[in-house]
């Protein structure tokens, strides 16, 4: 009764649009549906303001020779040793778990570590400072700290991390260099 009522071409128009719509909310990837039901946003920024301004100082201060890489969990850099009990390598492997360091210099075409950076905040020291300098002192890789500032002098920085990269019998020449 309803089709006598209306006109044959507002019907077509009708199904078009229930199959246009039909088509288009399959069509819509599960996975995107699923992620509004999260409770995730992504951030604005992936370094914050001290560490940006820090990377640009420090990739003037070793220009192409080095590889820097950030926000880098500790787990990434060391490994446990072998021969431990599983008991001790759980252990060791949690009090490493969830630490990073800000920035780690590799050895461009190797990708060897050669230091690892973190920044100080002066008004919230890190309570896990004497864990991450035993660790890395453990393993003899370099550990360098710089206090978080608005501005970094660049030659500073070129000269901490020329000092640091040295091998042992240099340092002791340089050293003695600048007395």
């Amino acid at each position: 009764m309803l089709l006598s009522i209306m006109p044959l071409p507002i019907w077509g128009i009708i199904v078009f649009v229930l199959l246009a719509g039909t088509l288009l909310i399959l069509r819509i990837d599960p996975r995107q549906r699923m992620r509004s039901d999260l409770p995730y946003a992504p951030k604005s920024h992936f370094y914050s303001n001290e560490e940006r301004k820090f990377l640009a100082a420090l990739m003037r201060a070793v220009g192409n020779e080095y590889l820097i890489l950030g926000k880098v969990s500790i787990a990434n850099i060391v490994q446990i040793s072998k021969g431990l009990s599983l008991k001790t390598k759980m252990s060791a492997f949690q009090q490493i778990a969830g630490q990073q360091v800000d920035f780690i210099l590799c050895d461009r075409r190797t990708s060897r570590i050669l230091a690892v950076i973190t920044l100080l905040d002066p008004i919230k020291p890190d309570p896990n400072a004497a864990l991450i300098d035993s660790v890395f002192m453990s393993i003899q890789l370099p550990l360098l700290r710089f206090r978080k500032s608005e501005h970094y002098n660049v030659g500073d920085l070129h000269w901490s991390l020329t000092r640091s990269l040295l091998p042992p019998d240099k340092k002791a020449f340089a050293q003695n260099a600048l007395a």
